[in-house]
């Protein structure tokens, strides 16, 4: 069988140290990134640079979208509402927002702005309407890895991966990972135990 074979609660022990200096970042055809870390059920912090991620924002009664960031400490790299153009937060004013009573503002933006907490606010809007707005950035997801030290991450819906993925403060680019067989966790025995399939191209024989 073409596969080599990690115990995670043996072999792996005896690299902890190793592994939390630079994990293993690889992806498969499909795109899923998968973090190797060498520690069973432990939690993970990954950033990923310029990831569209789909929101459902509400417009208040006075037709401003308040937009949040993915990332409290990074402003967006570009806003796409629904059936509008693309706005580009770096161009954008800084400002305060207004308080809406009764659907009328008490200072009357000129323009879309952002404020100081990288909050983007598009204005004249319909009011009291929610649409799907498309924000891209920088952001920050918590995960947990399996039983043999393994991170998974998927595209969906409403998360894509994006160009940059970022482990204990090293960035790589998606496109530079090596790309190899998504690795197996089976229980065998008392041990938990981490394949490693061998990759074979397609079309490749063998």
């Amino acid at each position: 069988m073409k596969n080599q074979i990690i115990l995670s609660l043996v072999v792996l022990s005896g690299i902890t140290c190793q592994s939390a200096i630079a994990e293993t970042v690889t992806r498969d055809t499909d795109g899923r990134v998968y973090v190797r870390t060498g520690i069973p059920k432990a939690p993970l912090t990954i950033e990923f640079g310029d990831t569209p991620v789909t929101r459902r924002v509400l417009a208040n009664e006075c037709g401003l979208l308040v937009v949040r960031p993915l990332a409290a400490t990074e402003l967006p790299t570009s806003i796409t509402p629904q059936g509008g153009a693309t706005v580009d937060p770096s161009s954008l004013e800084v400002g305060t927002i207004p308080t809406c009573t009764n659907g009328v503002l008490d200072i009357n933006p000129t323009g879309n702005f952002r404020t100081t907490t990288n909050t983007v606010v598009l204005v004249a809007q319909t009011p009291n309407l929610a649409i799907d707005v498309v924000v891209t950035g920088k952001r920050t997801r918590q995960f947990t890895t399996n039983a043999c030290g393994v991170v998974r991450v998927a595209n969906s819906s409403s998360f894509t991966i994006g160009n940059q993925v970022r482990v204990n403060g090293v960035g790589q680019p998606v496109i530079g990972l090596n790309i190899e067989a998504a690795p197996i966790c089976r229980r065998v025995g008392e041990q938990n135990v981490l394949y490693l399939p061998k990759f074979i191209p397609q079309g490749a024989g063998g």
